[in-house]
């Protein structure tokens, strides 16, 4: 009676190994004792209700990270145990569904961000090949990827090629291609600085710009375009004889330097009021200065730059 009070409190406190043993020992001392057997099968079917729950609780967790094989193996075993347990079977049946819903979410991430997270993008496609081996659309998307990346790389590589040297205007429309394709890459963006952007000597800041459609032979292979308006102190270094808007009649504007030069706020205005002749003039004495061939940009050029590679 003992044993058997013992048994069952191990039984219940879950510890059915324990339990068993006991159970075991008392048929063992006491063979026609009837409660023995009986308490011996209850022990054996408790414990194996408890190792059938426990694998679908594991098999569960699995699923939930993605381990769909360990959780199918688990759901397996748990029904060679008890064939008929709803828990299990349940499982075994979500599972085909979790696994399409996590290649579909895998599928759809990589699509919206592999131009950004390249190493990221391959292993999700790996993760859904090992799920789906013959996925359409993975398949689909990775050749959408090998070619992106191909062009990427082709791009780098000549971005690259300028070194240290001047870039061609090959090289430079394949920095300036790069640099829209990944923008945040500081490699790329030292490269764009060092070859497709300059400052002449009346300070002026002047950005490579790749041919418009239909450009003209004088663009035909791109070209380079000030980055902001003529400013007044620009017009006045080589126009200093031709008087514009220049509103420098308010002496409290300006700020004077030690040297006796003064800055004055409408020095950054754009110039305005200015002839076409003047414009014409000006770009020819700057020419002349910088020992570069300066012009006003054309229609086509001046719309293209203004899209700044977006489409018209």
């Amino acid at each position: 009676l003992n044993l058997t009070k013992e048994a069952r409190d191990l039984m219940t406190n879950r510890k059915y190994d324990e339990a068993l043993k006991l159970a075991q020992k008392g048929v063992e001392f006491y063979p026609t004792e009837v409660e023995g057997p009986q308490l011996v099968k209850e022990i054996e079917e408790a414990a194996k209700q408890a190792n059938c729950a426990a694998m679908v609780t594991q098999g569960r967790e699995m699923a939930a990270n993605h381990r769909f094989a360990e959780a199918e193996s688990l759901a397996k075993q748990a029904l060679a145990l008890i064939p008929e347990n709803p828990e299990a079977a349940s499982l075994l049946g979500e599972l085909p569904k979790l696994k399409q819903s996590y290649a579909d979410e895998l599928l759809t991430t990589t699509r919206a961000s592999y131009k950004r997270q390249r190493q990221q993008a391959y292993e999700n496609l790996r993760e859904i090949f090992s799920l789906f081996p013959e996925q359409r659309e993975a398949q689909v998307l990775q050749g959408e990827m090998d070619t992106y990346f191909a062009h990427l790389d082709a791009l780098r590589k000549k971005a690259l090629s300028a070194g240290e040297g001047q870039a061609d205007f090959d090289t430079m429309a394949a920095i300036i291609e790069l640099r829209g394709l990944i923008p945040e890459d500081q490699e790329v963006a030292a490269l764009w600085r060092k070859h497709c952007t300059f400052e002449n000597s009346i300070g002026m800041r002047l950005i490579f710009v790749t041919p418009p459609p239909g450009n003209s032979r004088a663009s035909a292979r791109g070209f380079f375009l000030a980055e902001l308006e003529t400013t007044e102190d620009q017009w006045a270094k080589i126009m200093p004889q031709y008087q514009t808007n220049m509103i420098y009649g308010d002496s409290s504007a300006k700020t004077w330097n030690s040297d006796g030069t003064y800055y004055h706020p409408a020095q950054d205005h754009p110039v305005c009021q200015v002839s076409l002749p003047d414009a014409l003039a000006f770009v020819q004495k700057l020419s002349g200065q910088e020992e570069k061939n300066y012009r006003l940009p054309t229609v086509t050029e001046w719309g293209h730059a203004c899209l700044a590679g977006q489409p018209a």
